[in-house]
């Protein structure tokens, strides 16, 4: 079995059997779904979808589930940060953790910005890789 899913304001109806976003699923165990049916377009956490489940036949034949699932994708969690005064001139020690149940498919990173500037965007300069999560680093 397979399961894949489209974007909820699609038309309501199956992917295509060669769809390349179709996800092996070998167990009842839910799978993670991270990209649209094209294989391409990511998921966005609080973004609606519909997603389907189908079988695949050796002969290249398919048939989808009745109907497809309405859901919204999971938001990021947030991790905790601590900063104190660093142990070389000029620099700080962050302390980057991730959230209690961490999220997937992430890198945590940490970044300083001054006083009464609010958090930097993702692809600002500055942010640096978190080596341990829980440990902390000297970020200048």
């Amino acid at each position: 079995m397979k399961v894949a899913c489209i974007d909820i304001t699609d038309p309501d109806e199956c992917p295509a059997s060669n769809a390349v976003g179709w996800v092996l699923q070998e167990t009842p165990v839910g799978v993670q779904v991270s990209t649209l049916a094209d294989g391409e377009t990511g998921l966005v956490g609080g973004t609606s979808y519909t997603c389907w489940a189908a079988q695949f036949d050796t002969y290249g034949n398919y048939k989808c589930s009745a109907t497809g699932d309405g859901v919204t994708a999971a938001l990021l969690n947030r991790p905790v940060v601590n900063a104190y005064p660093g142990e070389t001139e000029n620099q700080v020690s962050v302390t980057g953790t991730d959230s209690a149940t961490p999220n997937q498919g992430t890198t945590l990173q940490v970044a300083c910005v001054a006083f009464d500037e609010g958090c930097p965007a993702y692809d600002a300069p500055g942010w640096e890789n978190v080596t341990v999560s829980g440990q902390p680093q000297q970020v200048s």
